[in-house]
């Protein structure tokens, strides 16, 4: 697993124009957005709570573009919704139109949670 740079903990929430922010719907959350080369990287730091899900689910598909790979950096997340894995599965569906894929950066815990196989791999949809 590659390890990504650890993320800004200020709270905020990328809208639609991936140029502006505003504040997260908990202050207990962050997500940014940064573009390295082909792939971007949505960063998500704090705890992810139910009524982040739409601002992270909104943040995904912005972010899901032909011909970028999409990463999803949780290191920083104490923990996450149920709700979480369904997003995961509907960004992998979305993406798979262009044949690439989401890559889910997680501690085991999440990983676990999110439904990851045994070698740590998580796989969706």
């Amino acid at each position: 697993m590659t390890v990504l740079p650890s993320i800004d903990p200020v709270s905020v929430v990328v809208v639609p124009s991936l140029r502006q922010v505003m504040p997260a719907p908990t202050a207990g959350v962050g997500i940014s957005v940064t573009e390295f080369g082909g792939a971007t990287v949505v960063r998500v730091a704090g705890t992810l709570g139910d009524r982040d899900l739409g601002a992270l689910a909104e943040t995904l598909g912005e972010a899901s573009v032909e011909g970028s790979q999409l990463i999803l950096d949780l290191t920083e997340v104490d923990s996450v919704p149920v709700g979480t894995r369904a997003i995961l599965d509907a960004t992998s569906m979305h993406l798979s139109r262009w044949a690439t894929r989401l890559s889910v950066a997680a501690p085991t815990d999440i990983a676990q949670t999110l439904g990851a196989e045994p070698s740590g791999r998580t796989v969706f949809h």
